[in-house]
């Protein structure tokens, strides 16, 4: 596996992005183009090759196309295709391949391709990209650099399995209420439920919890359950009523759900939801 290893002490530099969607049959066209190409599938199957290797991309996984590298689709798609595209450069001099890396906190670990998070942060990333760049007109300013550049920190850490790791250093009793929310976030459950189910008093458990993490048990729930209904609404194809999604993610009350979305996000859900649909679009 072969990585991009760049210093964080300035952003990368952005060009474009968008989103492609296609029916049926597509192929990548053949380029060899100066500037980085980061894809995000979302559904389907991009099947291209760079530098004689053939790769076949499929949902929630990325691929790094590299700058002066012949690169071409291989096979048309079958069904729906659609991804996320973004053309960026970096300061050459700064940059390097390697065919091994350890993620640090001062540099770009990103491998060319690889698998992303199962909470969809860089896919909610890359829709706040595209957002911003819809409002400011396509005009390019700082904000792209910087929001760019997290986009590729965040998929560094999501590649390097860095949520994994993170958990690994708490203690057992909070790594296991994670697991016991992530798991049963949809369902019927408070802090004192699941104070209940592990054996401890819901007050010491509280400050325990809190000792390490810096936040609270119904906080973590809370996002838990609002990480989940953002990813709802990134589904295309959904027609989940906001009482349908609160329910799904283990809101018994609407209202209490749009609530607790705005504090979280600064938006309602009916905003957020427009925002999304708010995009640069290539459908061929």
């Amino acid at each position: 596996m072969r990585y991009l290893i760049s210093e964080v002490n300035e952003p990368l530099t952005y060009a474009s992005s968008g989103m492609l969607i296609h029916s049926d049959q597509f192929l990548h066209p053949r380029r060899c183009i100066d500037t980085y190409v980061l894809l995000l599938i979302q559904k389907g199957t991009l099947c291209i090759t760079m530098d004689d290797q053939e790769y076949e991309v499929g949902p929630n996984q990325f691929l790094l196309l590299l700058p002066g590298r012949l690169h071409f689709g291989t096979t048309p798609s079958k069904g729906m295709l659609s991804y996320y595209w973004m053309h960026f450069s970096m300061n050459r001099s700064r940059t390097r391949l390697c065919d091994s890396c350890t993620l640090t906190e001062t540099q770009y670990s990103l491998p060319v391709f690889g698998d992303l998070g199962k909470d969809l942060r860089a896919s909610l990333i890359f829709q706040s990209l595209l957002d911003m760049t819809r409002r400011s007109h396509y005009q390019i300013d700082w904000r792209c650099h910087y929001l760019s550049s997290y986009l590729l920190l965040e998929i560094s850490h999501e590649a390097a399995g860095q949520y994994s790791s993170f958990q690994l250093q708490l203690p057992e009793p909070v790594t296991r209420i994670h697991d016991f929310i992530q798991a049963n976030y949809s369902g019927p459950f408070s802090s004192r439920t699941i104070a209940e189910h592990f054996g401890y008093h819901p007050v010491y458990l509280e400050r325990y919890y809190r000792k390490y993490t810096g936040t609270s048990i119904t906080s973590a729930i809370h996002e838990a359950r609002i990480e989940a209904s953002k990813n709802l609404f990134l589904n295309a194809d959904s027609v989940l009523s906001l009482e349908e999604i609160a329910a799904a993610c283990g809101f018994s009350d609407v209202k209490y759900y749009m609530r607790i979305f705005k504090k979280r996000t600064g938006m309602t859900p009916t905003q957020y939801k427009r925002s999304l649909s708010q995009r640069k679009i290539n459908t061929q």
